[in-house]
């Protein structure tokens, strides 16, 4: 009976101790509303719905965790997927092919030195870019004209990132990415030509406490041919003046498969006060050798009732040229989301909780 209590007693020390060590965290968010969209298709259609893809953010939920492993190293996780609100149906699906942690799974090693990470992993763009694209990844974005901007991952990756005192950088290599991430059909992992769907990427950022700060990128990925299905290289800063936060993005596009382009953009933020905040943008689209461009102004303003909890209005119009049919939201109604040079309008007001 003595030994029992004894054995059980360290039982529950041990089980203490290694509780913890290690650190496991559930997440997410939930952000849904209602969405007016006009001129859609060739009959200059109009729609109210509640959108799946994305609202002022996307909707997830996830687990993640670490464990120290002592002497400055640990071992982390991190599981997260997508969801329509709207609907509940899982997001990063593509065809039969259903993504239960499609916005990112990964295992790795962190430490003094950086860290590493392996699985379905973000592309390095997304750590410069959200320095400097307050709407990137909302309903009204940089996704309007190139979707692969607002959700950049790739599966089968192994990714290293540090920061040194204000400078952030960062390396990608993807040994197989999937079809729907990113122009360019692919498989994955397959035997052949090295180059068949591979995917790299790379970024550097300074970050200076007083406010401002510059950054540059770079991501490259194949087709399942080896044709190098797009070439991402951009340039990016950002300075703050009385509370108004400033930035700019440059980027060029280049393709074996497509047209090359170049989309620029603009944004302001506010804090009005500690509940109120506003965002503005403004994008410039050119297709080379083509009249079929874009432009695009959005905005945003939320009122934050809490720490996790924000209703917010957000409208954006679009401005086709030629025979573009872009659309102002990412969430694409129909094979033909505006008529050939016709503009466009959305405007969703919607809530969002965090947890």
């Amino acid at each position: 009976m003595r030994k029992t209590a004894i054995a059980a007693a360290f039982g529950l020390a041990f089980t203490a101790g290694a509780a913890q060590a290690q650190n496991v965290t559930l997440f997410g968010l939930v952000d849904t509303g209602v969405e007016y969209v006009n001129n859609i298709g060739p009959g200059s259609d109009s729609v109210f719905r509640m959108p799946t893809l994305a609202g002022s953010f996307a909707s997830r939920w996830g687990i993640r965790g670490s464990e120290d492993l002592g002497g400055g190293l640990k071992a982390l996780f991190h599981l997260e997927g997508g969801f329509g609100a709207d609907s509940g149906v899982f997001q990063q699906s593509t065809g039969t092919l259903t993504r239960i942690f499609g916005r990112q799974q990964y295992v790795g090693l962190a430490g003094p030195w950086g860290e590493v990470t392996m699985g379905r992993l973000y592309s390095q763009l997304l750590w410069s870019i959200l320095r400097t694209e307050p709407t990137v990844a909302q309903i009204y974005g940089t996704g309007a004209f190139e979707l692969f901007l607002a959700a950049p991952r790739t599966d089968n990756a192994i990714a290293y990132r540090h920061k040194i005192s204000d400078v952030s950088f960062g390396a990608l290599y993807s040994f197989g990415r999937t079809a729907g991430d990113g122009a360019g059909a692919c498989v994955g992992e397959a035997a052949g030509d090295r180059s068949n769907c591979r995917q790299w990427s790379a970024h550097v950022s300074y970050d200076n406490p007083a406010g401002w700060g510059v950054g540059a990128w770079i991501d490259e990925a194949n087709n399942a041919a080896g044709d190098q299905a797009f070439e991402y290289k951009a340039l990016n800063g950002y300075f703050t003046v009385a509370k108004v936060k400033l930035s700019a993005n440059l980027l060029d596009v280049g393709s074996e498969i497509a047209a090359e382009r170049k989309l620029w953009s603009i944004h302001a933020s506010y804090p009005i006060t500690p509940q109120i905040t506003v965002i503005g943008g403004y994008y410039d689209y050119d297709v080379d050798n083509s009249g079929d461009d874009s432009s695009m102004v959005n905005f945003r303003i939320d009122y934050a009732f809490s720490k996790r909890t924000a209703a917010y209005l957000t409208a954006a119009r679009i401005s086709n040229d030629g025979a573009a049919t872009r659309s102002a939201s990412i969430g694409v109604i129909g094979a033909t989301p505006t008529g050939p040079g016709e503009d466009q309008t959305g405007v969703m007001i919607g809530l969002r909780h965090s947890f």
